[in-house]
C-alpha cells in the first residue's frame, strides 16, 4: 500500500467512565464548542457520545475500567487567533487549568485536562 492511499484520520476516541456522557457533553459542547452527532443505532447501547471536530469525529467511549490518558492525546486545531482566545476565555471561566506551551512548535499551543483527566491539546497553526 502506498502512503498516498492513506487519506486522513476519520476520528479519535477518548474514554470516560460509564455514566460520564452528560459531563462529556457539557465539556465538549458548552466549553470547547463541538457539535454532538448521533451514534449509529447499533452502537448506542455501548454508551458514550460522539462529536464533530472539523471534518473528523471525536468519539467518547464509556469504559467500566476507565483510566485517564495522561500522555497520549488529541491535538485539536483552532481556526483563528480569535477562536483560540475565545476558547481560552471559556476554559478559564469554567475553572479549567491551562498549561500554555513553553516550546513554540505552533503559533499558540495549550494543554488542558478534560473532566475525566484525559490530556487534550489545542493548537493554533500546526505542529506537523
Amino acid at each position: 500500500m502506498d502512503t498516498t492511499d492513506v487519506w486522513g484520520i476519520d476520528h479519535v476516541q477518548l474514554l470516560c467512565p460509564v455514566g460520564g456522557e452528560a459531563t462529556a457533553r457539557s465539556f465538549w459542547t458548552s466549553i470547547v464548542g463541538l457539535v454532538e452527532v448521533a451514534k449509529p443505532a447499533a452502537l448506542r447501547d455501548s454508551g458514550g457520545v460522539w462529536f464533530r471536530c472539523g471534518h473528523q469525529g471525536l468519539h467518547i467511549g464509556a469504559d467500566p475500567a476507565f483510566t485517564p490518558s495522561v500522555r497520549a492525546h488529541p491535538a485539536i486545531r483552532l481556526r483563528s487567533a480569535s477562536a483560540y482566545a475565545e476558547l481560552v476565555g471559556r476554559l478559564e471561566a469554567a475553572g479549567i487549568d491551562i498549561e500554555h506551551a513553553k516550546v513554540p512548535v505552533a503559533d499558540e499551543r495549550m494543554k488542558v485536562r478534560d473532566p475525566f483527566g484525559n490530556l487534550i491539546e489545542f493548537v493554533l497553526g500546526t505542529t506537523g
